[in-house]
């Protein structure tokens, strides 16, 4: 990829590129400066890098200015512009010549601050209690100073720093790796940037594009492809139908807790949930069509919400959710039984019933009923774990969809801190007896906040939440964590300052998951193919897997000229356990069909490619005449290939 860098300064980033160049495998085709002492300059020539000076007092506007620049830009035909602190707005007289070329390292996350000495009006907010944290971001450039789709955005949490230096050299340590890891990422990548979302479509070398079908509040949800979906849980909280603010370490904490919960229902539970992986605060699930509904389980009467039961239950209702609920209870009572209020899911939350839901056809009856099985038989076992922790299982609520098959799957998150309410089991008789509110384990902490300091939070654009109520909610949801699950977490304080847009991090984790993981849970062909003339032919088999949803590998190795190497791409697979087919493309003299079948012990189709009848007719025995105890099947035809594969891969399941 051919690099050419816009300076106006020391080039300080200018030197971590060329640093890392060879590592990159970029070409920095030459450096640019409005500004002939700037010393990055030096650093360029002592680099052996062109370099090209243009002052900007000596043309009367910036459109003549970016007439020169774009003429001195084409010159060098980059590939990929960066402006590593240019310190010049550029016009639409530039933009427009070299449009998704073009990206800015700013030192300032999205909607923050723009502009000049962003460090210095981050630690004034700072100072001011406006703000606890800042960051760096790469970005594409647009017309509006720094307002591009962002890229990659690494936040850095401002506690710790005593100075406005102490925060400067953590930003400049920060933002070169940064912007390392964008032009990595744009390099691996061939990319489509869409209207508003941003940087929400990529494509990997393995031709493997993952698309953002939802942003929400607080996760970002990704189609990446094979049914699959990566669901990134960020660290923003949210409440009153809003984002408040960001919570360090959040995201990596829910992540880990549904996936504990979700491996604990998968041994324990006969109940199908759509968990597959995760890492960090990404979770890799099977891609389900959800129902518009929230089943709420609930084992107390108590909640503040406008759907909540006590709020319905003091103002004297008693048939909430087509449940009739006896007087007298208290708020925060046991209840006798527990029982499910389901809510809609949509803009606002309506509640709902068990026969509404039927008659309004969002599910079938037996759907309802199986799926009110499975919320109360998950809630049971919910308390049950929790009484062992010391904690009681307040309510929680829990979403469902269907599969590609049609099966009911438990979807979503589950029994997080976030999902669901939790009270500390040691005190709580005491306090009831009391009248006191229970001690709880939830990001109420910063909702009551918000109850007791602020008039109409629905209303309310800005919250100032103090330190000290973020900090202690991470503290309990990481606490929470360690109790739970009698594991210490730790997580990485770097990647957490992390946003869910370090798309390169995720694209790794997603790759990681599709190489080694994938293989457990579905199909994978693995075709060799004797030549790079056999392209052709292995092209049909894969447009056939494609349309079934099988995933494909294709090598290309000779057994005559290259046996060991065919060998060591068996023992790859070999060391996998899953569901794999190998399909060997070889024609005349067809030895790889051999050396596959007898050297692993998956399953090996021969598709031989013939130029002709006569063709096929010369050298089919070549492949059907192998020896004993090496089976290899032998099809014709690539869709009867992909066909056989799939009546084997269920026998498999």
């Amino acid at each position: 990829m051919r690099v050419l860098v816009l300076i106006s300064g020391n080039g300080t980033n200018l030197q971590a590129i060329i640093n890392e160049r060879d590592n990159l495998k970029i070409n920095i085709v030459g450096v640019i400066s409005n500004n002939e002492d700037a010393p990055g300059l030096q650093r360029a020539i002592d680099n052996n890098i062109p370099t090209k000076i243009l002052m900007g007092n000596k043309f009367g506007n910036r459109e003549l200015y970016d007439n020169n620049l774009v003429e001195i830009t084409k010159h060098f035909n980059p590939d990929l512009i960066i402006l590593a602190g240019w310190m010049r707005i550029l016009t639409p007289t530039f933009l427009n010549e070299f449009p998704g070329q073009i990206i800015n390292l700013h030192p300032a996350l999205p909607g923050t601050f723009i502009g000049a000495n962003c460090i210095e009006k981050a630690w004034a907010s700072y100072i001011k209690g406006d703000i606890i944290d800042t960051g760096v971001m790469t970005h594409w450039v647009t017309p509006e100073c720094d307002k591009g789709d962002s890229i990659c955005t690494l936040r850095i949490p401002i506690y710790g720093c005593s100075t406005l230096t102490d925060l400067t050299e953590r930003i400049q340590t920060f933002e070169k790796n940064i912007l390392i890891s964008t032009i990595q990422l744009l390099r691996d990548l061939s990319y489509t940037r869409h209207n508003d979302i941003g940087f929400n479509s990529m494509k990997n070398k393995d031709n493997i594009t993952y698309h953002l079908v939802q942003k929400g509040k607080v996760r970002d949800v990704y189609d990446i492809g094979h049914g699959l979906l990566g669901i990134l849980h960020s660290n923003r909280l949210s409440s009153f139908d809003r984002y408040i603010c960001d919570v360090p370490h959040k995201g990596h904490i829910l992540t880990e807790t549904s996936a504990f919960w979700f491996k604990k229902i998968n041994d324990h539970l006969n109940i199908p949930n759509h968990y597959l992986y995760s890492k960090k605060n990404m979770m890799i699930v099977k891609k389900c069509t959800p129902f518009p509904i929230e089943v709420i389980v609930r084992g107390y009467i108590t909640g503040n919400t406008s759907t909540s039961l006590w709020t319905h239950y003091d103002k004297g209702v008693r048939d909430y959710c087509g449940i009739t609920f006896p007087d007298g209870l208290k708020k925060n009572q046991k209840l006798e039984n527990n029982v499910i209020t389901p809510t809609t899911k949509g803009e606002v939350d309506e509640l709902i019933t068990g026969i509404d839901i039927i008659d309004r056809k969002i599910m079938t009856e037996k759907q309802w009923k199986d799926i009110s099985r499975m919320a109360l038989q998950l809630f049971e076992y919910g308390q049950e774990y929790a009484n062992e922790r010391g904690f009681i299982l307040v309510d929680t609520k829990y979403e469902f969809g269907l599969d590609s098959n049609n099966n009911i799957m438990l979807i979503d998150e589950v029994h997080t801190c976030d999902s669901s309410r939790y009270w500390i089991k040691l005190s709580y008789a005491d306090r009831f007896a009391k009248g006191e509110e229970p001690e709880k384990y939830d990001k109420d902490i910063i909702r009551d906040y918000i109850k007791l300091n602020i008039k109409n939070p629905y209303l309310e654009t800005k919250f100032d939440i103090p330190l000290n109520k973020v900090q202690d909610t991470s503290y309990i949801y990481n606490k929470f964590y360690k109790i739970l699950t009698e594991d210490d977490l730790n997580p990485d304080k770097t990647y957490e300052m992390m946003d869910v847009m370090n798309v390169n991090e995720n694209k790794e984790i997603i790759n990681y998951y599709y190489n080694h993981i994938h293989y457990l849970y579905a199909p994978h062909l693995v075709i060799l193919s004797g030549s790079k003339s056999d392209n052709e032919h292995v092209h049909k088999i894969k447009q056939f897997a494609k349309k079934s949803s099988i995933m494909v590998h294709h090598h290309v190795c000779s057994a005559h000229k290259n046996t060991q190497g065919v060998l060591d791409i068996l023992n790859k697979y070999n060391s996998k356990k899953g569901k794999i087919i190998f399909v060997t493309v070889a024609g005349r003299s067809n030895a790889l069909s051999g050396v596959v079948a007898s050297n692993t012990e998956y399953p090996t189709i021969a598709c031989p490619p013939f130029e002709n009848k006569l063709d096929m007719a010369t050298n089919i025995n070549s492949t059907l005449q192998c020896p004993s105890n090496v089976p290899v099947m032998t099809i014709l035809e690539p869709c009867n290939v992909v066909l056989s594969a799939i009546k084997i891969f269920t026998l498999l399941c």
